[in-house]
């Protein structure tokens, strides 16, 4: 404890010695507790309302999905003219549009046919001015809006679902085959996809989207998870890995799907197709890379593969 004694001049009290006490006892404070950075107080310490932390290796996307009338125009011509659809490779593609999909790679910024289908439920009227029907949104229950999307947290080697069909009590697809065409029928049958991320060393992530049908009852079933055994219940699932959509992104690229409307019967057509009060309609289905974590440049190699040698999501 440092006493501060006041000592009387002819002048009154002695202030050089007083400020000299005060510098004491700060320069005493810092050398016995040692430097420490002041620390603004937050309330948000004393709340359980904290922001959700991601976890290191974990990237964000987006994923919307865009309602128009079947054939659109602007969605099936325009929009594909400003993508580039040369960014998947040419014995993918062609499996893709023999199933029935159609798929690109949009860079930024985003290309303008795209920013006007974004925009197309901000305002009936200038719909009207284009004489396109469109659905009115009347009652939220029943009816889903024009676009519609939710933020995901990706880590490697996990997979999560991406739903793109309503429930069908019977899907019968059609598929090209060496004989002609060949068909198979599910029973309440509903069309996913299967979405992985995996960080590249560039900066870059791989973006996968696997197809599959899942049907019938939801009934316990055994599945291999990690050299181990455990019980799920599940419905049924036919996967497509012939179909498996890959592509590398950079944050804000966009992965863009959506059918052949002529193709009706494919695996495009039951998942990207919808019938809303009574007319029919087209879906886009969007993946955006929102956030990584990664720089190429500050993480060890050993921790990200590269991106020849991209790794593959496991078996679900």
């Amino acid at each position: 404890m440092v006493r501060v004694g006041k000592r009387k001049t002819a002048h009154g009290f002695q202030w050089g010695s007083l400020w000299a006490a005060l510098g004491g006892l700060l320069v005493g404070m810092g050398t016995a507790g040692g430097c420490s950075p002041v620390t603004a107080y937050s309330q948000q310490k004393n709340t359980l309302l904290r922001p959700v932390q991601m976890p290191p290796d974990a990237v964000g996307v987006e994923v919307f999905f865009v309602r128009v009338p079947l054939a659109d125009r602007e969605a099936n011509e325009t929009l594909w003219s400003q993508v580039d659809e040369q960014a998947l490779p040419a014995s993918l593609r062609r499996e893709l549009l023999k199933n029935g999909f159609r798929a690109a790679v949009v860079g930024t910024p985003v290309p303008v046919s795209l920013a006007r289908l974004l925009k197309m439920c901000d305002s009936a009227s200038a719909a009207e001015q284009e004489g396109v029907n469109r659905v009115r949104v009347e009652e939220a229950q029943t009816v889903e809006p024009w676009i519609s999307g939710r933020r995901l947290s990706l880590r490697p080697g996990c997979r999560s679902e991406v739903i793109a069909s309503g429930l069908y009590d019977e899907m019968t697809i059609l598929r090209p085959e060496t004989q002609g065409v060949g068909g198979q029928t599910f029973r309440k049958a509903q069309g996913l996809f299967g979405l992985y991320a995996q960080p590249m060393r560039d900066g870059r992530v791989q973006v996968e989207l696997v197809p599959e049908v899942h049907y019938g009852e939801p009934a316990q079933r055994w599945v291999g998870d990690q050299g181990m055994f455990r019980v799920e219940i599940r419905r049924e699932r036919q996967l497509f890995p012939d179909l498996a959509i890959r592509s590398l992104l950079a944050p804000g690229e966009i992965l863009l799907l959506s059918c052949l409307p002529e193709r009706e019967g494919s695996l495009g057509w039951y998942f990207f197709t919808q019938t809303s009060s009574g007319d029919p309609q087209q879906k886009l289905l969007l993946v955006r890379l929102a956030q990584t974590q990664h720089d190429g440049l500050f993480s060890p190699e050993e921790s990200l593969p590269d991106v020849s040698s991209a790794a593959q999501p496991p078996p679900p």
